[in-house]
């Protein structure tokens, strides 16, 4: 997926974690989709959750998924070639939305200053 605008969001706290909320636009859509990031054991990030188009975002203020805005991504191990190609795309999805502009270092600070 080509990206067209990241922008680092806020800090918000996701099943009991601190996240950075990312926006996310795709070229060629008018669609705007917020991103989960938490800090990983390998000193990167993780893609944790994402708003489904049309989610009313406001209505997580409190920041829980009381309302199923958001859509949890599966952590479970990879064992099949279809769940291989997954991974691969969705890793490489999470490195185009982490290299966008400033992304990545402003999700590292303000991650740091939560925690």
């Amino acid at each position: 997926m080509l990206i067209q605008n990241a922008r680092f969001l806020r800090i918000t706290e996701h099943d009991g974690e601190m996240c950075a909320a990312v926006e996310v636009e795709a070229a060629g859509s008018s669609d705007k989709l917020t991103v989960l990031f938490r800090a990983s054991e390998d000193n990167d990030f993780d893609m944790v959750a994402v708003t489904e188009a049309g989610s009313n975002y406001e209505v997580q203020m409190l920041d829980n998924n009381v309302h199923g805005a958001y859509m949890d991504m599966p952590g479970d191990p990879v064992t099949s070639s279809e769940e291989q190609a997954f991974w691969a795309a969705r890793e490489g999805y999470k490195e185009e939305i982490l290299n966008f502009g400033s992304v990545r270092e402003e999700i590292l600070n303000h991650l740091a200053d939560a925690l």
